[in-house]
């Protein structure tokens, strides 16, 4: 999923859950096709890159609309529940590779000074 967005083989893995959460209670003007919106903030949260660096091709969407997705699924408690399903999957089938995890941390200089009470 580098520059090309999610392989048809991923799709069919993501389609289900996806499907189940976009399509429900939704009134108003047409919604924005869901495939590119996943393939920016998979993309965003895979890089670490900021949203404005997102490709800009017709397999990803504006990265305004990725960001709204994003912040509807958090706060519905979809995405959670979305990753865990793909971790999921992922052990099944084997595609976690140990040797390849990283962790990145942000760390903050303490100052030494003492607040008044």
């Amino acid at each position: 999923m580098s520059k090309q967005g999610l392989n048809e083989e991923q799709f069919k893995i993501l389609e289900p859950q996806m499907e189940k959460w976009v399509n429900r209670n939704h009134y108003g003007r047409k919604l924005a096709p869901w495939r590119p919106v996943v393939n920016t903030i998979f993309w965003v949260l895979r890089t670490g890159a900021p949203w404005k660096d997102a490709p800009r091709n017709k397999e990803f969407s504006h990265p305004s609309t990725a960001h709204a997705w994003l912040g509807r699924m958090q706060s519905a408690g979809f995405l959670d529940q979305f990753l865990e399903e793909l971790l999921k999957i992922a052990e099944q089938l084997g595609c976690i590779d140990a040797q390849r995890l990283s962790v990145d941390g942000f760390f903050f200089q303490r100052t030494r000074r003492r607040r008044a009470c």
